[in-house]
C-alpha cells in the first residue's frame, strides 16, 4: 500500500479510475500507449490534433476560423472527433 504524502506512518489502499484500469488492462489501450512512449513525436502530434478537434468542433466550417493559429488540413469530422478523443483517454 502507499504510504500517505503528508504523514508517512499512514497508509492507504490505491484506487484506480476506469480509464487507469483501461490503461493498464486493455490491450487496446496498451498498445497506444506503448506506441506513444516509444515516439513522443507522434504523441505530440496526436495530442495537438485531439486537442484543437476537441477546441473547435462546434466552430463549424475551416471559414469561419481566424487568427494565425488556423490549421490548414480539415480536422473537423465528426468520426474522426471521436476517435481522437478515445485515443487521447486510452494514452494516458
Amino acid at each position: 500500500m502507499p504510504v500517505d504524502v503528508e504523514d508517512p506512518s499512514i497508509r492507504s489502499k490505491l484506487v484506480m479510475a476506469d480509464a487507469d484500469m483501461a490503461t493498464k488492462m486493455d490491450p487496446t489501450c496498451r498498445e497506444i500507449k506503448e506506441k506513444f512512449r516509444a515516439d513522443s513525436d507522434a504523441f505530440n502530434d496526436a495530442f495537438v490534433r485531439a486537442w484543437f478537434k476537441l477546441n473547435h468542433h462546434d466552430m463549424g466550417p475551416k471559414a469561419r476560423y481566424i487568427g494565425p493559429d488556423v490549421l490548414l488540413e480539415e480536422l473537423i469530422d465528426r468520426i474522426r472527433f471521436r476517435h481522437a478523443v478515445l485515443i487521447s483517454i486510452c494514452k494516458l
